[in-house]
């Protein structure tokens, strides 16, 4: 069963545009991408990838799952703090790690 059989025919030259719906799913190793088109073009990059060059060189970053702060620099203080809410909407980053919500992951991160 191909899971990413939908989205084949999207992938052009290593590359496949995803929305940044967030739609958390797992691979089959377990671990979560924000949805099901991302955890796609990371797997099949790899693929290619692979074949191509045997296993080497550089992921691009415009086809990994990115963690999006963007929305949160401007609120950075100067001090280096951002003021973030205890709300209960788990997230996890790029290496899998679960934050308690987006602004704690971001405010880690920045």
């Amino acid at each position: 069963q191909d899971e990413c059989r939908e989205f084949r025919d999207l992938f052009k030259k290593g590359k496949l545009s995803c929305t940044r719906e967030n739609d958390p799913v797992r691979d089959s190793s377990g671990k979560q991408h924000s949805n099901k088109c991302i955890m796609c073009a990371e797997k099949l990059f790899l693929r290619i990838r692979s074949t191509r060059q045997g296993g080497r060189g550089a992921l691009t970053a415009a086809l990994l799952p990115q963690d999006d702060c963007s929305e949160y620099r401007s609120q950075f203080e100067a001090g280096g703090r951002l003021s973030c809410t205890r709300e209960n909407d788990p997230v996890r980053d790029s290496s899998g790690k679960q934050h308690t919500n987006k602004c704690l992951m971001c405010a880690e991160k920045l």
